[in-house]
């Protein structure tokens, strides 16, 4: 519909501008910008290719717009915080186009020989990113009043700022022979960590104003791209109460919607798959929220899913058993393996 709509495109109007033709420009605007935004954000949390090209018209709202307040208030009521929905609006379309130049970089297909052209190319995006957060309004700043959905626009830079980081790790983009090759790797690693830290702090924030009844989506995504990114690294202490705050978010919005269930369960068999050892009461409480994943109406449902295993998609391009629906499926055979030796 986008693309046959050309919803996208600057299409200039001769007719004198109305209050009525300029609600509609706007209304065109927000809603072009709503569907690039959904599908570049959910193409970087699905690692695939974006399915649609960014708009060329302008962001919905213009300078002497932007700075007009709004009222938030979540479901179930729980008070009021000023709200700058025109302004956060906008950079959440600048935010949306960076993820989708991460994801029209990560998951094209290209030879080895385009490595250190590519390598260069996440390197800029990355200081885009950066450049992003340094220049956001005070208004949009972190501050423990803020209201979710400006926390929400924070987790999907800092999530994305990890799915490309993860890239320039790889062995083919920075091959581990050289010194300065081996530091670079180690430089990434610690960028990663902090990224993941900052949406640590984000869900602490959340949790203490709003508790972990009904979690935010993004921060979701969040806590699931941290507990993958943690789920080798358990052997440093420091990292497990982290771990386990993710895992416990998740658990939460396991409780509320299939999809999440089935991340529950994905971050069981993901432990398994790299042979790591989850804290048995963490364990236990994946295993009681994820039970129905396996037998019942959930399994249907999750069965074709593609939401990936971040843990297992490291190399960004694997297309073997990373994904929520292929791990159920080797959870199957295996199940089906362990029956027939216990038979024998």
């Amino acid at each position: 519909m986008y693309r046959d709509l050309r919803l996208g495109e600057d299409r200039k109007d001769s007719k004198p501008s109305t209050p009525s033709s300029a609600r509609l420009r706007r209304s065109t605007r927000t809603t072009t910008w709503a569907i690039f935004n959904y599908s570049s954000i959910y193409s970087l949390n699905f690692l695939k290719l974006p399915p649609v090209e960014p708009p060329s018209i302008g962001l919905p709202y213009d300078e002497h717009e932007i700075a007009e307040t709004d009222q938030w208030s979540p479901y179930p009521e729980h008070g009021q915080v000023t709200f700058h929905w025109n302004l956060m609006y906008n950079k959440l379309c600048e935010l949306a186009m960076i993820c989708w130049k991460i994801s029209k970089l990560l998951f094209s297909s290209r030879s080895k020989d385009d490595m250190n052209s590519s390598r260069a190319a996440a390197e800029a995006i990355g200081e885009e990113l950066v450049i992003w957060r340094t220049q956001l309004p005070f208004e949009l700043r972190r501050h423990s009043g803020m209201a979710p959905p400006i926390m929400e626009v924070h987790a999907i830079s800092y999530y994305a700022s990890i799915t490309l980081m993860e890239f320039l790790k790889k062995p083919e983009v920075v091959p581990p022979s050289t010194p300065t090759n081996i530091e670079f790797v180690n430089k990434q690693d610690q960028r990663t960590i902090l990224c993941v830290m900052e949406v640590y702090t984000l869900i602490e924030i959340f949790s203490k104003a709003y508790t972990t009844a009904r979690p935010a989506p993004s921060l979701f995504q969040g806590a699931s791209v941290g507990a993958f990114t943690l789920i080798k690294s358990l052997d440093t202490p420091e990292n497990v109460p982290v771990f386990t705050q993710f895992c416990k978010f998740v658990i939460a919005g396991a409780k509320h919607h299939v999809l999440w269930r089935g991340i529950a369960g994905m971050i069981r068999l993901t432990a398994e798959r790299v042979g790591v050892t989850l804290p048995s009461a963490l364990d236990q409480e994946l295993l009681d929220v994820t039970k129905g994943i396996f037998h019942s109406e959930d399994r249907k449902t999750l069965n074709n899913s593609q939401y990936p295993s971040y843990t297992l998609a490291k190399d960004m391009m694997r297309e073997d058993d990373f994904t929520l629906g292929e791990l159920l499926d080797k959870w199957d055979s295996l199940e089906i393996e362990a029956t027939n030796d216990e038979g024998s």
